[in-house]
């Protein structure tokens, strides 16, 4: 909510305010996540519809992206890098659409 108020207030100066929410990404981080949810990086990108986890490079080019005057339209977006998120029940996985906000 934070994101669309800052872009409200900030959008008549054309100041684009948009915020980034990595998921699961290929790093160690990532390892340890996946472990709290008693699970591999590789059982959690089975439950992805790509069936891979992002990498910081994914992340970057979003930035980047981002940042640049090509994506002048996009403002106000909370944008999540990853589209399903896996939850640990009982040792088995469900999968939950994740809205962007």
């Amino acid at each position: 909510m934070m994101t669309k108020d800052v872009a409200m207030e900030v959008a008549q100066d054309q100041i684009r305010v948009n915020s980034i929410h990595p998921g699961v990404i290929e790093t160690s981080m990532g390892n340890q996540v996946a472990s709290g949810f008693n699970a591999t990086t590789d059982q959690i990108a089975s439950s992805i519809p790509l069936k891979r986890l992002g990498t910081p490079e994914d992340v970057a080019y979003l930035v980047v992206f981002l940042a640049s005057d090509e994506s002048w339209i996009v403002l106000q977006i909370v944008k999540r890098v990853d589209y399903i998120k896996a939850i640990s029940t009982g040792g088995k996985y469900r999968e939950t659409m994740v809205k962007s906000n």
